[in-house]
């Protein structure tokens, strides 16, 4: 357990975005290690750190997570997360069916809690507007230094023409994270947003081997999205057009004439030219 602490405490101390103190945060800390099942505790100095036992999982390819249907002329495209790689196959090809159909898109991220960053951009650039040289997002790190990821980053690995069409992006206070920076990202290329403000997740993790196979999680950035460095953490995304979302009480109402911020999305889409 001592050599498991002074391990991870070594790669906190030196990755961690936040301050860590040994006297008030070792306690916690190796509790943590002890449990060892990837639970967290908002309260601690680093709220989204995590410890796994064995290593992290592995997401699967499932596209479970991604629901497309034709409502009326509207393709409506719902993604729960940016987990899973099977997601973003079966997000592409959906924006790439209702591109050749000529569709107007409604993506609705509500209650989306974010995911990998990298699955983020390779949708994200799916409705560039830019020549290339646009910034999606400039992480700094705890030294201050930034890098920033631009949409020819991601471009160079695959050949597609951007989606042109009419797109609306539903959000509500539960849309945090990776989600957070695909909304700031469209929104910087001009697609409106319906919805409520977003719940302002600004920092990234990544996740540091320990000696017995353990995975350390923690957060090692603030994130800024676009050219404009757009600051997410504990401010979101303020919405275009705001709607309150009444499927709070009723879940059932999603993408029905009843879901008011449905509604509102597709009021959008008809005045768009």
């Amino acid at each position: 357990m001592d050599k498991l602490l002074e391990e991870a405490e070594e790669i906190i101390k030196r990755e961690s975005f936040f301050e860590y103190i040994p006297g008030k945060h070792r306690k916690q800390l190796k509790k943590m290690i002890k449990k060892g099942d990837g639970g967290r505790n908002p309260r601690f100095f680093d709220p989204w750190m995590r410890i796994f036992k064995g290593g992290e999982k592995e997401h699967p390819s499932s596209s479970k997570k991604v629901k497309v249907l034709k409502i009326g002329d509207i393709a409506y495209i719902a993604l729960e997360d940016f987990l899973s790689f099977g997601s973003l196959i079966k997000f592409r090809v959906a924006v790439r069916k209702a591109a050749c159909a000529g569709d107007p898109v409604i993506i609705d991220l509500r209650d989306n809690r974010g995911g990998f960053l990298s699955f983020c951009f390779e949708m994200a650039v799916l409705f560039s507007k830019s020549s290339g040289d646009d910034i999606l997002i400039a992480q700094r790190y705890k030294n201050k230094k930034e890098e920033a990821t631009r949409v020819e980053d991601i471009r160079v690995e695959h050949t597609f023409n951007p989606f042109r069409g009419k797109l609306v992006v539903l959000v509500n206070e539960w849309s945090a994270s990776a989600s957070e920076v695909f909304v700031g990202i469209l929104k910087q290329w001009g697609f409106p947003v319906v919805g409520e403000k977003t719940y302002g997740k600004g920092v990234s993790q990544d996740d540091f081997p320990l000696s017995d196979g353990s995975t350390v999680r923690t957060t090692i950035s603030e994130v800024f999205v676009g050219n404009n460095r757009l600051a997410l953490h504990k401010v979101g995304i303020e919405p275009d057009y705001y709607v309150r979302d009444n499927r709070k009480i009723f879940r059932g109402l999603t993408g029905t004439k009843k879901d008011r911020q449905f509604m509102k999305a597709v009021e959008v889409l008809k005045k768009m030219k």
